[in-house]
């Protein structure tokens, strides 16, 4: 095979600009025949974020079998669910006509919410699909980089390095949790055997409190090793266990999902292996059930895992409708007790989203003043809850309408979808493997995105991705270091 076929074979095709103006035709067209027919504006909207969702994954399949991995299929999934089946669910079985938030009714702002949130998926899929138009779609990326690159030093380097980089990201982690036990009057071995009751304790500073989050990259750097060295990963294997008694008890759905979703999407790109639909589809019923379980865990200290899991499989029907209308997928109820108070109470805090961003690094115990997330200014108002304290969650759309109003949910969705695509693309481009648990682990950042605010979402990625971003450096330098010993060694035996 020639090398321009070699290319053409790994290119991988992407949208045309004809396909993006189809895209926004039909969405368009979508929108004015629905608001002409429906009598509720919030169910077209609801319908239009599912529409925008199943369309924008049905073009990444147009001309490739859909990548799972890709943010898109994430970030759109979540978006379906929070601003899609959640509304839908609220009309439909009437509770939106009484629901309300802590002495907010959801109903007079309720379509408002609903179109910003169709608005917000709408911007993001239309960046990301421009970035790829601006791209031709990726042309020239090659396939993921290769795991063994056919010399056993650089292997070893590889795994040895991963190696002692997990060991000492777990030991990391264990020891801040234990300082964060300590900091709030717990037994370290207690709390984390038996994992922490999520509300039942809070730490002044988030380096304490997410340090059990570092579990995830110390396992997908066992992963990375073991896969090097073609044995089986029982180093992951373990830790995953770990990551499983320590947060299913407190119901932390979203902890499991930063650590374990991670895991699994480098288990099949480090190889090169497709993640088959019917594998995804198989195992959806499982965690399914398990993330519903895990609901009311947090709550409810009477109530363990096991007892949880036979609940919903005692009534699957009332435990489903539960989370489409509940807590889980609120953020369309926040978003809509928001938009009563801002801007007409709450003006609008241009550039606000940035400094809290920001400054979230610095601990607060140095910076008792620093600039704090929308969603804690809000509850503070709302709901009368601290920093620390759990609340209402207005979403990223929230955040960016709080900070600049409908531009700044186009503009900042715009960006978040540009962002999307270009991480798909970077990992493409990238020559090492360790781009790809980068990578990995990015992805649930971006659904968490979704739910909560940029600032928190990042210093989640601080605990989750920055040990791989600081394992990757060190790879660079000491692989530039073998290399460079051995291009002396063959000019000295020349």
């Amino acid at each position: 095979m020639t090398k321009l076929a070699e290319r053409r074979r790994l290119r991988i095709p992407g949208p045309r600009p004809t396909a993006i103006a189809a895209y926004v035709a039909v969405l368009v067209a979508y929108l004015l025949v629905g608001l002409s027919v429906s009598s509720d504006p919030s169910l077209t909207a609801a319908y239009g974020v599912i529409a925008v969702c199943a369309l924008s994954i049905a073009i990444l399949g147009l001309r490739s079998p859909v990548d799972k991995s890709d943010p898109l299929v994430w970030m759109n999934i979540a978006f379906a669910v929070m601003f899609g089946l959640h509304p839908i669910a609220m009309i439909e079985t009437g509770v939106l006509e009484q629901a309300y938030h802590f002495r907010f009714f959801l109903v007079p702002t309720y379509p408002q919410a609903a179109a910003l949130a169709l608005l917000a998926t709408i911007s993001f899929n239309l960046g990301y699909w421009i970035h790829r138009a601006s791209t031709r779609g990726g042309a020239g990326i090659s396939a993921l980089p290769l795991l063994h690159s056919g010399s056993e030093a650089v292997d070893l380097l590889r795994s040895r390095l991963a190696s002692r980089l997990a060991w000492l990201t777990l030991l990391v982690s264990l020891v801040a949790y234990s300082a964060f036990a300590i900091s709030v009057g717990t037994n370290p071995i207690a709390a984390i055997l038996g994992g922490a009751r999520r509300g039942e304790e809070t730490s002044s500073t988030a380096y304490l409190y997410y340090a059990p989050q570092m579990i995830g990259p110390a396992t997908l750097l066992f992963l990375y090793a073991a896969l090097i060295r073609r044995k089986f990963p029982l180093g992951a294997v373990v830790l995953g266990a770990v990551q499983l008694i320590l947060f299913l008890p407190g119901g932390q759905r979203l902890v499991l999902l930063l650590t374990l979703v991670p895991t699994f999407l480098a288990y099949f790109m480090l190889q090169r292996k497709r993640l088959a639909t019917g594998l995804l589809v198989a195992g959806t019923l499982p965690i399914l059930t398990l993330v519903i379980a895990m609901r009311d865990l947090g709550a409810n200290v009477e109530l363990d895992i096991f007892s949880a899991v036979a609940r919903f499989v005692s009534n699957p029907q009332e435990q489903l409708l539960e989370f489409a209308t509940g807590d889980d997928t609120e953020m369309l109820d926040a978003l809509a007790v928001e938009l009563q108070l801002v801007p007409s109470a709450i003006p609008h805090s241009p550039l606000s989203v940035l400094t809290s961003t920001l400054a979230a690094p610095i601990p607060s115990a140095f910076w008792s003043g620093k600039p704090q997330p929308a969603d804690s200014l809000l509850n503070a108002i709302i709901v009368g809850t601290d920093a620390n304290s759990a609340g209402l969650a207005y979403s990223f759309v929230g955040e960016l309408f709080y900070d600049s109003s409908y531009f700044g949910v186009i503009i900042g969705f715009l960006v978040a979808g540009a962002i999307a695509a270009g991480s798909r693309d970077w990992v493409r481009r990238a020559q090492s493997p360790a781009t790809i648990l980068i990578y990995c682990a990015l992805v649930p950042t971006f659904i968490s995105l979704v739910r909560g605010s940029l600032a928190y979402a990042l210093a989640r990625a601080l605990f989750t991705v920055g040990p791989l971003v600081a394992y990757s450096i060190v790879e660079r330098r000491r692989l530039s270091s073998l290399y460079a010993a051995d291009n002396r060694s063959q000019k000295v035996m020349s």
